[in-house]
């Protein structure tokens, strides 16, 4: 795990499987990813509780395609990290810009992602 401290945030590779998803992210990986059975991937999809789930609104598909071709060309470094931060009093994060970068890490069955962990 890289671990480097950039004034109040860490830079952190993170496990998806800790980065809780929107109503937005859950609806797209579920009508998305084609490797079967999709309850196997979204059995590991941790959601924001619907009370605070503050979706800004649907993944845009152009960004999407953009993101992906960025992952087809193995190209990841072209990427900046995702913000996150801790939710609540949990080992869980709450995505505060990335949403598209994470379901297309889903996508490509990568099991971490270089993220800024926001500590405020």
């Amino acid at each position: 795990m890289t671990n480097l401290v950039i004034s109040d945030m860490n830079v952190e590779e993170v496990s998806i499987e800790r980065i809780l998803h929107d109503s937005a992210m859950y609806r797209w990986v579920k009508q998305n990813i084609e490797r079967k059975p999709t309850d196997d991937i979204l059995k590991h999809v941790k959601r924001l509780p619907l009370k605070v789930d503050g979706c800004v609104g649907e993944l845009i598909p152009s960004k999407i395609s953009m993101i992906e071709e960025i992952f087809k060309k193995n190209m990841l470094y072209k990427l900046p990290p995702i913000r996150i931060k801790k939710y609540k009093h949990t080992d869980y994060y709450e995505i505060i810009d990335g949403r598209h970068r994470v379901v297309i890490a889903i996508q490509y069955n990568k099991k971490t992602i270089i993220c800024l962990i926001d500590n405020q």
